[in-house]
């Protein structure tokens, strides 16, 4: 099914705006368009949206990706059930969604969904966002729910009429959810694989899922406070490539640097900025050691645009020159 007769969308703060499908998507976007399927692009004065959908036996994978150039509420019709995995892989945002109220989605944390056909208002400050949702069949879920707790349950909701958070909290995307997600979204195998592989891929993810919500977790896991910090946490060990600073963070979280500053340290003994340094460092001295990558190759991947300060900063970190580890 064509995501453009799946989606419409309607800027409900300023309904005069319309926001239309457009053929040609700019080269700043490009680097945005993802192989697991063919890109559709709507654009207006107030916002661009860059949309993915592939679909194989009741299972799904939608990639939405947000251009925000002024404050905007979006309006989308839900036109069928949803049995999602909804991750927020950029920026921070919210979600009306009338039977479940207004549900804040933070960057790097995940949650389950069963969605019903109805109306949602999303909320946007300016940025860019991306929102990558994997939908699950009925099927899958019925098969393990004799496996599952959860699932069980949510086989309950599937009969319901009204939209519903499956899993109590938010999870926070780590690095075996975050790898799939990357795998989905630049799929390299044969045309005539791929449905197969998605197939198997989405089935990991909702394995992946649930084992996070019902295994032992930190005894903070519902306070929504550590999510946040903890969902920062998580971007940055998965994200070394980019060269972050608090005030980017705080900004992609929508809070501010007094607070990720306060928060960071409440929860994880060490100031956000140290962290980023420690992270970074303890990387490098890992590559260096295992890997036969060069020193520049090393300092790009790492996030230096210039490895003159990469050298620098190993130095300071680990008082020797990056070669002197090898």
């Amino acid at each position: 099914m064509s995501a453009i007769h799946t989606f419409e969308f309607v800027i409900a703060n300023a309904p005069n705006i319309h926001v239309a499908p457009s053929i040609v998507i700019p080269e700043e976007y490009r680097q945005h368009i993802y192989a697991f399927s063919s890109p559709y692009l709507f654009r207006s004065s107030k916002i661009d949206i860059l949309l993915h959908r592939y679909e194989t036996n009741g299972a799904s994978i939608i990639n939405a990706m947000f251009f925000v150039k002024e404050k905007t509420i979006i309006e989308t019709q839900v036109k069928g059930t949803f049995h999602v995995c909804s991750c927020m892989m950029q920026g921070t945002a919210e979600v009306l969604v009338k039977s479940m109220g207004k549900l804040p989605f933070y960057q790097g944390q995940f949650s389950l969904f069963e969605v019903k056909p109805e109306k949602l208002l999303l909320y946007f400050d300016p940025g860019v966002y991306e929102w990558h949702g994997i939908t699950f069949s009925k099927k899958q879920i019925i098969d393990l729910a004799g496996l599952s707790p959860m699932l069980n349950k949510w086989t309950a909701l599937i009969e319901g009429v009204k939209s519903v958070v499956v899993s109590k909290h938010a999870g926070i995307i780590q690095e075996d959810l975050g790898g799939r997600i990357r795998e989905l979204k630049r799929v390299g195998v044969l045309d005539k694989l791929k449905a197969s592989w998605i197939q198997n891929k989405v089935f990991e993810v909702l394995m992946l899922a649930v084992t996070y919500f019902e295994s032992d977790q930190h005894p903070d896991t519902k306070n929504n406070d550590f999510l946040l910090f903890a969902g920062i946490k998580s971007y940055i060990d998965q994200n070394l490539d980019i060269p972050h600073t608090v005030g980017e963070l705080a900004h992609m979280y929508n809070i501010s640097e007094s607070k990720i500053k306060k928060g960071f340290s409440k929860y994880y003994q060490i100031p956000i900025s140290k962290y980023l340094v420690k992270q970074r460092m303890e990387t490098a001295e890992r590559l260096i050691m295992e890997s036969g990558l060069s020193m520049n190759k090393i300092a790009y991947m790492l996030g230096y645009g210039y490895p003159a300060n990469f050298t620098r900063e190993y130095k300071k970190y680990h008082g020797k020159l990056p070669g002197a580890t090898r």
